[in-house]
């Protein structure tokens, strides 16, 4: 009643048409939401029903086999469910299927290599994580006069501030920080391109400028990513590749023998490090010819200077003094990278006793994965400030600082879902060993979702 007489009301006083109630949908409209909405999931989960079990045969391993990485195959390509669970599906199928024990398939996705994967990628964010990289980044872009702002000056600094961070930090955090204040430099001159001098500054001489600050910063972040890349393979752990041809490396070997310790990081480094030198200099050589011949950089001063103030203006934003969360992950970062290169060489042969059989040559029994696991749990543990000295040095109960909780150095962060990617692929490589052909020739199958996830973990 009370909803008829507002419908009256509002049709002759207030000469509004009365609000209808919604139609309830209809099936082809619910249909449609669906199919428009959830395509992923429909074609991700229907079509493995229907082709795979086609292929199914009871008796044969190979057979099962080869459908499970379809269809791991399948839920990377079309994502009907997020990737981690994708890298899960041998864990409950393999043991179903009665190819290998839940105890065999878990192990295969745990092992040295896997680890030391793990737990670099945590201490490659101890200096993100402390705010340093920015600091460092800022510090490269915004250093000099005005003319060393010049294009091939700007190019220079980018190209030498993302290849040395990139061998102490995550390459991709290094590369989101520079093309982020490079990018936001660009679009500023782009806009003061088109403003008109003031009487001040206007110029006694017509000035000519052939820079595109477009196609400028196009160049620039080119460079910055090719940098980057080139710098991280000069330590072990600073690029997904090096970890994954030395594991491929150290798997390679029969059941019972272990591979020597040829991938250290000192005998890595000493080989990694001069080709890396030589690949950002003809890489810089290419990028200065490309900004030479396209660009033609021919910039006035009151460019240079307008160029250098919006850099000042971004490292103005982060306090001067570095805080002492900075300065512990500094020293931490020297001492961990010290004793990577220490563990096992030449001049220093290991801090443990060494693994002397009759199948493998004497290797330390100690590797890079525990080093690296004894860092992660100091700098999980450390509070990231001297505050926890006072606490020894005061005399009076008055001069304790206020009890409040503290992080650590370096604490939890989120994992992309490039971590799954990798998971799975490890996943594959080790599952695929349980099962390899006679001669030693992984399958197409094992090969195309090998090469899958190497694709999908680097976009």
């Amino acid at each position: 009643m009370f909803e008829y007489l507002k419908n009256l009301a509002d049709r002759f006083i207030l000469g509004r048409p009365p609000k209808e109630k919604p139609r309830p949908p209809t099936m082809a409209r619910r249909i449609t939401n669906l199919m428009r909405n959830n395509f992923k999931g429909l074609i991700g989960t229907i079509v493995p029903i229907i082709v795979l079990p086609w292929e199914f045969k009871r008796y044969s391993t190979s057979a099962k086999t080869g459908v499970m990485w379809k269809l791991m195959f399948w839920f990377l390509l079309v994502q009907p469910v997020n990737i981690p669970v994708s890298s899960l599906i041998p864990i409950f199928f393999l043991p179903l299927m009665g190819i290998m024990s839940s105890t065999k398939t878990c192990q295969c996705y745990m092992n040295e290599n896997i680890l030391l994967y793990l737990l670099s990628g945590m201490l490659l964010l101890l200096l993100s994580n402390a705010g340093f990289d920015r600091r460092l980044a800022l510090w490269f872009l915004a250093s000099g006069r005005a003319r060393q702002y010049s294009p091939r000056m700007l190019l220079f600094k980018v190209c030498m501030a993302a290849f040395i961070m990139s061998m102490f930090c995550n390459r991709l955090l290094v590369t989101s920080i520079l093309t982020q204040h490079v990018n936001s430099a660009m679009a500023h001159m782009q806009l003061y391109l088109k403003v008109k001098p003031t009487p001040k500054t206007k110029p006694k001489v017509k000035e000519v400028i052939h820079v595109n600050f477009e196609e400028l910063r196009y160049i620039l972040n080119c460079a910055i990513q090719t940098s980057a890349g080139i710098g991280s393979i000069a330590i072990m752990h600073c690029t997904y590749t090096t970890v994954y041809f030395r594991a491929i490396f150290a798997e390679s070997s029969s059941k019972f023998e272990e591979y020597p310790d040829i991938f250290n990081y000192l005998q890595y480094s000493a080989f990694a490090y001069p080709v890396a030198c030589t690949a950002i200099v003809l890489n810089l050589a290419y990028f200065m010819a490309i900004l030479t011949v396209v660009i033609k950089p021919q910039l006035p001063h009151r460019f240079l200077e307008e160029l250098r103030k919006t850099f000042e203006k971004y490292r103005s934003k982060i306090p001067r003094i570095c805080s002492k969360h900075e300065r512990l992950a500094i020293l931490f970062t020297m001492i961990y990278l010290i004793c990577f290169f220490c563990r096992f060489s030449f001049f220093h042969t290991g801090w443990a006793d060494y693994r002397m059989d009759e199948f493998s040559p004497t290797i330390a029994r100690i590797k890079d994965a525990t080093t690296a696991a004894i860092f992660v749990l100091l700098l999980h543990t450390i509070p990231r400030s001297y505050g926890f000295l006072t606490y020894i040095d005061a005399d009076r109960k008055s001069e304790l600082p206020p009890c409040k909780p503290e992080s650590a150095i370096l604490f939890w962060r989120f994992w992309n879902c490039a971590t799954a990617c990798h998971t799975c692929k490890w996943a594959s490589k080790g599952i695929g060993r349980k099962f390899r052909r006679t001669d030693h020739k992984p399958t197409v199958v094992y090969r195309t979702t090998y090469r899958l996830c190497d694709i999908r973990s680097t976009m």
